[in-house]
């Protein structure tokens, strides 16, 4: 799982998830907050951070908390900034993700606009051959 923080809020996450046994630390360069001091790092909350580049040749930065919607009570990023997350990363499972999206309806050929022109042409390719 991933959780997008400004860096300005990362002290008062950590001390919320620590007081409750969570337990921050770096992996690879990376904040990952584990479950507990035997957790494991592929099963901790992956921390990203809002207005940043998650590698230094993506496309784009991740959102700002600004650009998300209050579901059930949380946090989640809109869908058009999920979307980019998704394109700038677009390791197997993201196209996979991106692919159910193109399938459900959820993006059609007008998104294809919306990015960086990397991006556009990432996601034009996914439209292209949703099968892949």
């Amino acid at each position: 799982m991933d959780i997008l923080l400004r860096p300005q809020d990362f002290e008062a996450a950590k001390a919320a998830l620590t007081s409750v046994g969570f337990v921050p630390n770096q992996v690879m360069n990376v904040t990952i907050i584990l479950d507990g001091p035997e957790g494991r790092p592929s099963q901790g909350i992956r921390v990203i951070w809002a207005g940043k580049k998650v590698k230094e040749h993506y496309a784009s930065a991740t959102p700002l908390p600004a650009n998300s919607t209050k579901m059930s009570g949380k946090r989640v990023v809109d869908l058009v900034e999920l979307v980019e997350m998704k394109l700038n990363s677009y390791r197997d499972k993201d196209r996979v993700h991106l692919r159910d999206m193109i399938g459900v309806g959820l993006i059609d050929a007008e998104w294809s606009v919306k990015f960086e022109p990397l991006l556009n042409q990432r996601l034009q390719a996914l439209l292209d051959d949703p099968d892949g």
